[in-house]
């Protein structure tokens, strides 16, 4: 069973046009870090960065590991980083196939479908148990950090 440590009203599977609620409810994700935000998506664009990440708060890092359209990214990344003085790095690597948020080094929510995509077709956001997402943590943590930089501020 899942452990959803009260994130039970987030967590939720989602049909085709339910894009507004899934975007709702990764931007609660997202405001409610508080040091860290890692994103996990090979297909992860500047869009999404730019409707998910917009409100982390500008103490937060943001980490970005994709495999694909790194010079949309970029140009977000860039906007926000002059705007808000905030830490972003993106790196790229082919050793991804998951979506995966991480939080604060400590949660996890897994994505059905790439971010960019979430709601035009069913997806899923669904919070791990504690101990399943320390150790997913520690595995991705891995992949990211043999990535490639695209971006660092």
């Amino acid at each position: 069973d899942l452990e959803l440590d009260g994130r039970s009203e987030i967590g939720s599977a989602y049909g085709t046009g339910d894009v507004y609620r899934f975007f709702s409810d990764l931007k609660v994700i997202i405001a409610g870090s508080e040091t860290q935000i890692r994103v996990i998506d090979p297909y992860f664009d500047g869009v999404a960065f730019d409707k998910y990440l917009s409100d982390a708060s500008r103490s937060v890092s943001i980490e970005i590991l994709t495999s694909r359209y790194t010079d949309g990214i970029l140009h977000y990344a860039k906007l926000h980083r002059e705007q808000y003085s905030s830490n972003i790095e993106i790196r790229k690597s082919k050793d991804i196939h998951d979506r995966l948020i991480f939080v604060d080094n400590k949660d996890c929510w897994i994505v059905g479908a790439s971010i960019k995509d979430a709601g035009k077709k069913p997806t899923y956001l669904i919070p791990l148990s504690s101990e399943i997402a320390l150790e997913k943590e520690r595995i991705y943590a891995d992949i990211y950090n043999n990535a490639s930089i695209v971006q660092q501020s």
